[in-house]
Order: C-alpha cells, then sequence, then structure tokens
C-alpha cells in the first residue's frame, strides 16, 4: 500500500520542483546579495556571460560582435512588463540577442541617464539579470535592485560608460567596478580602482 501511495505521488512531487525555475526578470543567475553594491555582486570575471543563460547566437566575447541588442544599446531581461516596469521601451528588433536558458526574453532600450536621482532608472539602467547585463557587454551600475530576485543587478548600457578595462581590487580580491553616470568607481569599501591587469 506504502509503495502505491509513494507512486502516485510522484507526478505532484515533480510538477513541484519543476516550479519556480525563474525568477520574474526572466533567469536564475547565481546566487548573490541583491542588495548589496552593484560591484560587490560578482568577482570579476572577463570571460562569457555567467548565470543560468546561455549564449546568445551570434554573441561572441567583444562588443558589438553580432548581438543585435547590444548594438541598439539595450539589455537583456526576462519579460516585456520588466522592461516596460522599469522604464524601458521593448525592441523587438534585438530580440534574437535575448535567448536565455529557460527561454527567449526580450531587448530592452533603457531610460535617458538622468543628472540626479538614486534609482536604476535614473542612471539610464533596468534591474536585469546578470547574464542579460553581459549578454549585451553592459556595465554594473550603483543603485540596489532589493527585492526583484537572485542575480538581479542594476545595469547600463556599455555606451555610458565604455569598455570595462578597469577593476576594483584590493590585494587578495577583484570586483567588477560600477558605472556611475560616465564614470568607473569602487563601492567596495578597501578597493582600489585599478587597470585590470594590475588586479590580482
Amino acid at each position: 500500500m506504502r509503495s502505491l501511495v509513494m507512486l502516485a505521488l510522484l507526478p505532484f512531487v515533480a510538477l513541484v520542483a519543476s516550479c519556480g525555475k525563474s525568477t520574474s526578470a526572466g533567469a536564475e543567475g547565481p546566487s548573490v546579495d541583491a542588495s548589496a553594491p552593484a560591484d560587490a555582486a560578482l568577482t570579476l570575471d572577463s570571460s562569457a556571460p555567467t548565470g543560468d543563460a546561455a549564449t546568445p547566437a551570434g554573441d561572441g566575447s567583444t562588443p558589438g560582435s553580432g548581438n543585435a541588442c547590444e548594438v541598439l544599446g539595450g539589455l537583456c531581461l526576462g519579460q516585456a512588463s520588466v522592461c516596460t516596469n522599469g522604464g524601458g521601451t521593448v525592441s523587438a528588433a534585438g530580440a534574437s540577442g535575448c535567448v536565455f536558458s529557460d527561454g527567449a526574453g526580450v531587448c530592452c532600450i533603457p531610460p535617458a541617464a538622468q543628472a540626479t536621482g538614486t534609482d536604476c532608472r535614473s542612471h539610464g539602467g533596468l534591474c536585469a539579470p546578470i547574464a542579460g547585463c553581459n549578454f549585451t557587454h553592459g556595465n554594473f551600475a550603483p543603485p540596489s535592485c532589493t527585492g526583484l530576485g537572485v542575480g538581479v543587478v542594476c545595469c547600463v548600457p556599455q555606451k555610458i560608460c565604455g569598455e570595462e578595462t578597469v577593476a576594483c581590487c584590493n590585494d587578495m580580491t577583484t570586483f567588477r567596478p560600477a558605472c556611475d553616470r560616465g564614470t568607473f568607481v569602487c563601492t567596495i569599501s578597501g578597493t582600489t580602482l585599478k587597470p585590470r591587469e594590475q588586479c590580482p
């Protein structure tokens, strides 16, 4: 009898296990404290995009290498509603560059940066999954995206600060810098902004 009950419960257990695979931003990323400053989220990884996401077709390791969304100055998000709620505009032309492991995303053109303000929108960015930011070679920005899921950071298009050739480091650890309205800065106490090759 116990065996029959266990067999009957297996489909239910499988269904529950498959729920919650995606966050509201469209893809799960690595375990990150989303309330921490943007550059605290990840130690430096100059390789391929990170997170639970596949590299989009045609998206190489250098900026402008075929990702239509990056060419448009957009960022990759999981859902159109996340884009518009963040103040962005969905661009169908760039959607092909935003393919996560759990499905297609959207290319979102972020709002223009403002001279003042402390939220992600005012910095010209969107709260995006780390992988979606990396798909378009975006930069992290200082505002927090608290409450939007694990692996979601404030991301701005690379055109705001340029290519990330610097890093924030101390004698032992290296972090990605934050892009603060056109200037790379370090928000991690005890780190200094240096050319990447001078960091450990």
